[in-house]
C-alpha cells in the first residue's frame, strides 16, 4: 500500500502543511522537523506527488525561463545554472526562445504563466509596461534589465568595458570602433555608455557601427567596415560578433593584432574556437542565473538575499525590489597588442 502524506505526518508528529513544506519548500522549516518529516517519509516509504501537492499549495513546482536565443554560447551556461538552483529547490524548468522578437517573447510568457510559480526573463524584448503587467500576475526576476520595483540580476559590464578601453590606452590605441548590438537592447547600452564615457576620460576616439544581431555573421559583416575606417582596434557587442570579425579580417589578409587589434564580450567561446585566442570582458553567466532562481524563492519565502556582494534593494512606491550586480573582468589574450603606429606599420589599406 502506498504511504500518504497524512501517514507521515501522523509518524513525524506534524501537520500535512508541514510535510508539503518540507518536501516543497524546505527552507521554511528548521532542520530538526524537516529532518523528521524526511525520516518518517523514509520509512514509510513515501514519495510526494507532486501533482496533488499542487492542489494543495497552489503552486506547480515548475519556473519558467525566456531566452532571446537559446544558440547564443551566452545562455547556456546561465540555463544551466538557473536549472541547478531550481533543482536543489525540487522545481522543475520550462525554457523558450523569442528569437529576439518581442511578440514571440509575449506569447511564450503567456502560454507559461498558469503553468509556473515565478518566470525569469533574461535581456527582455518586452517594453516596461508589459514586464509591469506581467509582474502583477506572477513572480518575476529580470536578468540583465532593470525595471523599477522588479528583482533583476544584471552583469555589470560597464567595469570590464572601462578596463577594455584602458588596455586599447596602454597599448598605444588612439581609438577604436565599437560595434553595437541590437537597437533597445539593455545590455548594449550599458556598453556603449561605458565604453564612451572612458574613451572620453582617456582622450581616445571611439566610433560606432550597427546596430548588429549578436551573432558571427553580423561580424563578418561588419569587419569590412572596421578596415574601410582604417582602425586599429575593435570593440565587438560580443564574442560571435567577435568571432566573425577575426574570419574575415583573416580572409581580408589584415593581420590581428598587428593591424587591428579584436575585443569582444561575454568569454563564453572555448578558447580555442578563435585564433589568434580572443581578449574578452568576462562575465559570470552561471551565477547570475542561479541568483535569478534565487531571487524568485527568496520572493516567495517573503526575504531577500541580503548581505551578499552586490545585492542592493531599491525602495519603490509598491515594494523593495532587490538588485544583484554581478562584476565583470576583461581577460587579456592573443587577439590585442601594440597599436601599428607604435610599432611602426602603416595605415592598413586592405585587399
Amino acid at each position: 500500500m502506498v504511504a500518504t502524506v497524512h501517514q507521515v505526518a501522523e509518524v513525524a508528529g506534524v501537520s500535512t502543511s508541514t510535510v508539503s513544506r518540507a518536501f516543497g519548500r524546505p527552507e521554511l522549516l528548521n532542520p530538526q522537523t524537516r529532518e523528521a518529516v524526511l525520516s518518517a517519509a523514509t520509512r514509510l516509504g513515501y514519495t510526494p506527488n507532486r501533482a496533488a501537492r499542487g492542489l494543495v499549495t497552489g503552486r506547480t513546482g515548475n519556473l519558467g525561463m525566456v531566452v532571446p536565443d537559446i544558440a547564443n554560447p551566452f545562455f547556456p551556461p546561465l540555463v544551466k545554472g538557473a536549472t541547478d538552483r531550481a533543482s536543489m529547490a525540487d522545481l522543475g524548468v520550462f525554457l523558450a526562445s523569442s528569437d529576439l522578437d518581442a511578440e514571440r517573447e509575449l506569447q511564450a510568457v503567456q502560454r507559461m504563466v498558469k503553468q509556473v510559480d515565478g518566470l525569469v526573463l533574461c535581456s527582455t524584448q518586452l517594453d516596461d509596461a508589459t514586464v509591469r503587467r506581467l509582474a502583477e500576475t506572477t513572480r518575476l526576476v529580470l536578468v540583465n534589465r532593470t525595471i523599477r520595483g522588479i528583482d533583476s540580476v544584471v552583469i555589470d559590464f560597464a567595469g570590464g568595458m572601462r578596463a577594455a578601453v584602458d588596455h586599447l590606452h596602454a597599448l598605444g590605441h588612439t581609438s577604436f570602433v565599437y560595434l553595437s548590438g541590437p537597437n533597445g537592447s539593455w545590455s548594449n547600452e550599458q556598453r556603449r555608455q561605458a565604453l564612451r564615457a572612458q574613451a572620453r576620460k582617456r582622450g581616445l576616439h571611439v566610433s560606432t557601427l550597427g546596430p548588429y544581431l549578436p551573432t558571427y555573421e553580423s561580424g563578418v559583416q561588419a569587419a569590412d567596415q572596421v578596415l574601410a575606417r582604417g582602425a586599429s582596434a575593435v570593440i565587438a557587442y560580443d564574442d560571435q560578433m567577435a568571432l566573425g570579425v577575426l574570419t574575415r579580417l583573416h580572409e581580408r589578409g589584415a593581420r590581428v593584432p598587428d593591424d587591428v587589434s579584436v575585443v569582444g564580450c561575454d568569454d563564453v567561446l572555448p578558447v580555442g574556437v578563435a585564433r589568434p585566442s580572443l581578449t574578452t570582458v568576462a562575465g559570470p553567466c552561471r551565477e547570475v542565473g542561479r541568483m535569478a532562481v534565487e531571487l524568485l524563492l527568496a520572493g516567495e519565502a517573503g526575504a531577500g538575499p541580503g548581505g551578499q556582494l552586490g545585492v542592493t534593494s531599491r525602495r519603490t512606491e509598491d515594494r523593495i525590489a532587490t538588485e544583484v550586480r554581478q562584476p565583470t573582468q576583461l581577460v587579456v589574450r592573443a587577439s590585442t597588442g601594440l597599436a601599428r603606429e607604435v610599432v611602426g606599420v602603416g595605415k592598413l589599406s586592405g585587399k
